[in-house]
């Protein structure tokens, strides 16, 4: 009888081994999936990369920087008070490249930066705005497909 119970606790430990198992190989497949796709995008980024900095090759200045990957500079006087007033310093080319490869990569070829420019951070550093902003942002954060 002891034997009898024996054998079907191993049956059960089994049946909970190949259980796990099953599940572990279906998560290992799905990070292999996401893997494949996190490199195709870096491939994209790369190559999108690759492309401004040789449209910038031929290009000089900051003018011509952002006239290659399709950026229209905004009058810096003139804020919308949303980020707070505008900096008097130009964007490096190099930062527009990169904005413009990450907007390509994210919204497909077609995507085009059309203004960029800086902006100070608000000086109001109270918990209450800080808070604020954090409820704001956490609202507009894309929640993960089930």
């Amino acid at each position: 009888m002891a034997w009898v119970a024996a054998v079907v606790i191993a049956a059960v430990a089994v049946l909970v081994l190949a259980a796990v198992c099953v599940l572990l190989l279906r998560r290992l497949r799905q990070l292999v999936e996401q893997q494949r796709t996190l490199e195709g995008q870096v491939e994209a980024v790369a190559e999108a990369v690759c492309a401004i900095e040789l449209r910038l090759e031929g290009t000089s200045g900051i003018a011509a920087g952002a006239e290659a990957i399709g950026a229209q500079a905004l009058p810096e006087a003139d804020a919308d008070g949303v980020g707070g007033e505008s900096i008097d310093a130009e964007i490096a080319p190099e930062i527009q490249a990169a904005i413009a490869a990450a907007a390509v990569a994210a919204a497909g070829e077609k995507a085009r930066v059309r203004a960029l420019r800086q902006v100070k951070a608000p000086q109001d550093n109270s918990a209450w705005s800080k808070q604020g902003r954090v409820l704001v942002q956490t609202s507009h954060n894309a929640r993960p497909p089930r």
